[in-house]
C-alpha cells in the first residue's frame, strides 16, 4: 500500500527535523515487495514492467526503447541543476565501480613460469 503525501507549504522550523526523516522501511518487507516485481518482471518481460510504469509512475509507455533524438530533444526540458545532479551522480558511480576493477598483474615466479589472475565477466546470471 502507497502511503498517502502531506504537503507542508512554509512549515514552523519546530518541525523541519521530523520533515527531514528519511522513512523507515522494514528490509524484509522491502526485499519481499522488490523480489515479487522481479520475479514477475522475467514471467513477462515488457508487459510487466509497461504494468509497474504505470502504477508507481502513473505513466503508460507506448515503447521501452528511447530513441537518441527523443533524449536529445528533451534535454532542454530539465534544469542545469538537474543536468549537473545527474552527471555528478554518473561520474561518482563510475569512479567507484571502476575503483573495484583488478589491476592485471603479471608475475614470473620461476624463469620462463608466468602467473597471473585475470577477472572474466560471466555472460549471465540466472
Amino acid at each position: 500500500m502507497i502511503p498517502t503525501q502531506r504537503i507542508f507549504i512554509e512549515p514552523r522550523k519546530e518541525i523541519w527535523f521530523d520533515l527531514l526523516k528519511r522513512p523507515q522501511i522494514e528490509t524484509q518487507q522491502l526485499e519481499g515487495t522488490v523480489s515479487a516485481i522481479l520475479d514477475d518482471v522475467k514471467k513477462r518481460g515488457d508487459d510487466a514492467i509497461k504494468e509497474y510504469t504505470y502504477k508507481f509512475d502513473k505513466r503508460t509507455l507506448s515503447e521501452l526503447q528511447v530513441g537518441r533524438e527523443a533524449i536529445q530533444s528533451s534535454e532542454g526540458e530539465i534544469s542545469t541543476a538537474l543536468k549537473d545532479a545527474i552527471q555528478l551522480a554518473a561520474s561518482n558511480i563510475r569512479k567507484f565501480h571502476e575503483a573495484q576493477r583488478e589491476n592485471f598483474q603479471k608475475i614470473e615466479t620461476s624463469p620462463g613460469v608466468n602467473c597471473w589472475r585475470k577477472a572474466v565477466p560471466i555472460q549471465r546470471v540466472g
